[in-house]
């Protein structure tokens, strides 16, 4: 018998409403009353009715209804009386924002550029050339059997559902006669003004146009064989069991999401009800299966996917089964793997969170995994507390990641599992559409402003920058600093991926992507415009994401109001909006981000300045008639610090949303040509000379910096030439930064910065322009930093201690750890290894120790360590130093005895907390950092981490 809990959730459904039950569990608990009725909705409305109901069974046999105040939830015995069950509460809380529905909304401009190119690129090809999509078993063919199940079709149907949707919505219906090419599979010769570029080696002319008529035929193919093929038992796609017991309910949930997003393009009709049905089956055999097969594998660490989906037939049309959805989302996330304990370091999971790369390749780091992991706390919010993931955990999980792991592009390192922040760490394709994706979801339900600034960064960054600019060809991996972009890069600096990860090409290293980036874009795109309901119960629109869309309400009770976005941006700096509101809507709130860097916006509201609070949702109350928005943003060059690993502070320049790099003039040399539409498989190779750092003074950042807006968003919005911003910087020749010696085209880790220019160290100052990020396929994004500052002091203006602190806490994320390399002892305890025997090593802390008005009286250290090599001798020591950045001067704080005792061994015993205060009395008006120095004698050591240093201040 498989006993599972049940949280019952707090927001009640109207009292008396009766509720359909679910049929395949029984609640089993102290029943407080009892009575026959005559069917599940008579004891669901029963419950309603009786305030101590928080669950309640039928039984069919007897007809017998059960009311209890708490229960667990177990299957019906075989073979026994059966009946159905449920709750007297549903979802705790619906989401602050929902799209708008698929078709109500038209992308124009550049973002209508963009959904053209995706539809005329790779993305709109892949079901006319590669056999996974093209011959997948999901439409009766032979392929698809790769990665975590039969996931490519349903991942490319998944983001082409709302390409279609939104380029039908355009009008971009366009050249019939392509049309023509899918009866007769060749190509056609049409014209469609598509631009390429001198970094593509196949010309436009030997490719079909595929616009949205011919791209919709695939779409449409796809979702009626699935919904006709589908099992008598509710079963989508084949029904093999690949991926394993528990593993294979994965590969259906894409598919599912399509379905449901066919079904919101053709909201109100029987088709959308014919494909929520559709979506009801399979869930509901689902979670049939689940009560004796749980979920594990992929389907496990991927179960906030199956939840959402729940959640989203639920908000859509339940179909008056509410409680089974409910029921599977509580079920998925009990078998689900636990993020949030994932992420603080306890509980019940069996790997917690890394603070350094990752060197072997698991489920739990992989990157893709923790993207969609990003959107549990969205969620689980709605589940109440069975949910284990709130907006505070969510939260959290985006400071985790970008703290340990974190890129200027806005995403963290993942190769394929967590790569830390050095700035050759790749990211994957697929993790960064889903990372999107998932912020866009968490954003609906936290309403968070924070969360849009962050996915607009990726938006903008690093979906185009991994992808070229015709979207015939992407990575696996891109870096934020990449010299090379090819096949066969052995040795690599990434750890858990293959040789070809940086190649651009069709299925480069892995085809998952291939696949999954389709849903980029349209996503993004459907998140220009939500819809909300105010504090005063009225129903609203939100401007939410920027770019040019234009929108009109075709149903509900804001029928007839129209929305006209109107902007370059990211390009450009305005946002203009036209609302009309119809007569049949008495007053309608309408909201406005302003995003959290935008602290010099202005908004005008038919002309007059209105409050524009950066950070914030500002709302206005519109009346019948037109009412115009302006939005001058007006944002300013900002010199992010503080990027890199450990000490290494480098610099990126931001303006906006957009990151801005030093692109590099590129090589393309031609790997493999595929048939029939001869497009290209690439290395992308430079002669350029990369290794330059930034010149500025941190306190006058506008001296060094200047911003050009030579043109617009051309044909190719991202392209690699013709850029419409660029960014003038002061910089310098660095001839000590080289290329790494040990690995094939990456560059080294920036120097530590700032730099001091001494003699010939740097060459002579020139300026440099700087590019969008996302319109590169070279590049460095991330620099090292001379300071320019008359005084040396204004350098080091970044986050350090000072006398406000009282504790530092060490760990990987807060050091330069050189050549040392990560234990896991007992899989959740993370070490600073010392080396080898014999070897004298040193690891610096980063965060500098500077305040200008007290003086650091006393230290204490706080440790715990295991000693390496039994029997070896002499044994381990260190001492801790401050070391005056400016000038080396070093103060010593701590030196430990000659260590011997505690012997390594797994699972073994770390020695007591040891304890020593150091009188110093420092001043620490320059910056000082801490260093340990290691000599490991005949032995080494494993100091847990965090290390604690406790400070004493005095005037």
């Amino acid at each position: 018998m498989l006993l599972v809990s049940m949280t019952v959730l707090s927001a009640c459904v109207a009292a008396g409403r009766p509720l359909r039950g679910n049929p395949h569990v029984e609640r089993v608990g102290n029943a407080f009353r009892t009575e026959r009725v005559g069917g599940g909705e008579d004891c669901s409305a029963l419950c309603a009715r009786d305030g101590r109901c928080e669950s309640w069974s039928w039984r069919r046999c007897d007809g017998k209804c059960s009311l209890m105040a708490s229960s667990a939830v177990r299957a019906w015995a075989a073979g026994g009386c059966t009946g159905e069950s449920g709750t007297a509460a549903q979802l705790a809380s619906a989401p602050q924002y929902t799209t708008v529905p698929l078709g109500w909304t038209a992308a124009t401009g550049w973002l209508l550029n963009q959904l053209k190119i995706q539809a005329d690129g790779q993305a709109g090809h892949l079901d006319l050339f590669w056999p996974d999509v093209m011959d997948s078993v999901w439409v009766g063919g032979t392929e698809d059997h790769a990665g975590a199940g039969h996931e490519r079709g349903p991942y490319w149907l998944n983001g082409m559902v709302p390409c279609v949707a939104f380029l039908n919505a355009s009008a971009a219906v366009e050249e019939p006669q392509a049309a023509e090419y899918l009866l007769q599979g060749l190509p056609a010769k049409l014209p469609h003004g598509t631009h390429t570029t001198a970094k593509r080696l196949h010309a436009a002319s030997k490719r079909a146009s595929v616009l949205a008529e011919s791209v919709s035929d695939q779409v449409e193919k796809y979702v009626w064989y699935v919904v006709d093929h589908q099992l008598p038992n509710g079963w989508l796609g084949p029904d093999d069991g690949f991926g394993g017991a528990g593993n294979d309910y994965w590969s259906g949930w894409n598919m599912a999401v399509s379905l449901l997003q066919y079904a919101d393009a053709h909201s109100g009709t029987a088709v959308a009800e014919a494909c929520q049905t559709s979506v009801f089956r399979y869930l509901n055999v689902t979670y049939s299966r689940m009560l004796t097969t749980p979920l594990q594998s992929w389907s496990q660490v991927r179960y906030q996917d199956l939840v959402y989906i729940a959640q989203m037939l639920y908000d859509q049309n339940p179909l008056g089964q509410e409680q089974v959805l409910v029921d599977l989302m509580s079920l998925a996330t009990e078998q689900g793997w636990s993020w949030n304990d994932y992420f603080n370091g306890y509980g019940r999971v069996t790997k917690f969170y890394p603070l350094m790369p990752n060197t072997d390749w698991n489920l739990f780091d992989h990157g893709v995994n923790n993207a969609m992991g990003t959107k549990a706390g969205a969620v689980g919010v709605r589940l109440g507390e069975g949910g284990r993931v709130n907006q505070s955990d969510f939260e959290n999980m985006l400071h985790m990641q970008m703290k340990y792991h974190g890129q200027p592009h806005g995403v963290f390192s993942a190769d394929e599992c967590y790569g830390g922040r050095n700035l050759t760490r790749g990211i994957e394709l697929c993790a960064v559409v889903e990372q999107m994706y998932s912020l866009e979801v968490s954003f609906h339900q936290f309403g968070d402003v924070k969360i849009l600034d962050l996915a607009e960064r990726i938006s903008f960054n690093a979906l185009p920058a991994t992808l070229t600019p015709d979207m015939w060809q992407h990575q696996y991996l891109q870096q934020a600093n990449e010299i090379l972009a090819a096949y066969s890069v052995t040795p690599h600096v990434w750890w858990t991926d293959g040789d070809d990860s940086t190649g651009f090409g069709v299925e480069p290293n892995f085809g998952c992507c291939t696949a999954n980036h389709p849903q980029g874009w349209p996503k993004f795109a459907n998140n220009v415009l939500l819809m909300y309901t105010s504090t005063d119960g009225l129903p609203g629109i939100a401007l939410a994401m920027y770019g040019p869309v234009s929108s009109t309400m075709k149903a509900g009770p804001l029928s007839g109001t129209q929305v006209n976005v109107v902007t370059e941006y990211p390009f450009g700096d305005n946002v203009n909006v036209t609302v009309t509101v119809p007569g049949n809507v008495q007053s309608m709130p309408f909201r406005v981000r302003v995003p959290g860097w935008a602290t010099s916006a202005v908004l005008k509201v038919n002309g007059a300045v209105q409050p524009a609070k950066a950070g914030t949702m500002n709302e206005f109350v519109l009346k019948p008639g037109v009412t115009k928005f302006d939005l001058e943003l007006n944002p300013e060059i900002r010199v992010e610090m503080g990027w890199g690993h450990g000490t290494t502070n480098a610099a990126s320049v931001v303006r906006g949303p957009l990151l801005f790099s030093h692109g590099l003039e590129e090589r393309t040399s031609v790997v493999k040509v595929w048939a029939p539409f001869n497009n290209t498989n690439v290395n992308i190779t430079s002669d350029s000379v990369w290794n330059h750092a930034l010149s500025f003074d941190p306190l006058n950042v506008a001296a060094s910096f200047s911003f050009h807006r030579p043109g617009t968003p051309g044909a190719l919005p991202f392209n690699i030439s013709g850029y419409p911003v660029y960014i003038t910087a002061k910089v310098v020749l660095l001839p000590s930064w080289m290329k790494r010696p040990d690995v094939m085209g990456a560059a080294d880790e920036p120097a530590a910065s700032p730099i001091f220019c001494k003699g010939n160290e740097c060459g002579a100052e020139f300026e440099m322009n700087l590019v969008p990020y996302g319109a590169t396929d070279l590049r460095i994004a991330a620099f090292p930093w001379v300071c320019t500052s008359a005084n040396a002091l204004s350098c080091f203006q970044g986050e350090h201690v000072s006398s406000k602190d009282t504790m530092l806490t060490v760990d990987y994320g807060s050091v330069d750890y050189g050549p040392f390399t990560s234990n896991l002892l007992g899989n959740d305890t993370m070490l600073f290894r010392t080396g080898d025997p014999g070897q004298k090593t040193m690891i610096t802390v980063a965060p500098m120790i500077m305040d200008a008005n007290k003086t650091l009286d006393a230290i204490t250290i706080a440790y715990s360590y295991q000693t390496g090599y039994p029997g070896s001798s002499p044994g381990a020591s260190f001492v801790v130093s401050l070391v005056n950045i400016l000038t080396n001067a070093t103060t010593v704080a701590y030196t430990s005895p000659v260590l011997t005792d505690y012997p390594y061994k797994i699972g073994g015993e770390f020695s007591p907390l040891v304890k020593s205060t150091a009188q110093i009395n420092l001043a620490v008006t320059q910056p000082h950092r801490i260093v340990f120095h290691f000599d490991n004698g005949g032995r080494n050591l494993n100091i847990m981490t965090p290390v604690f240093f406790e400070m004493g201040w005095s005037s």
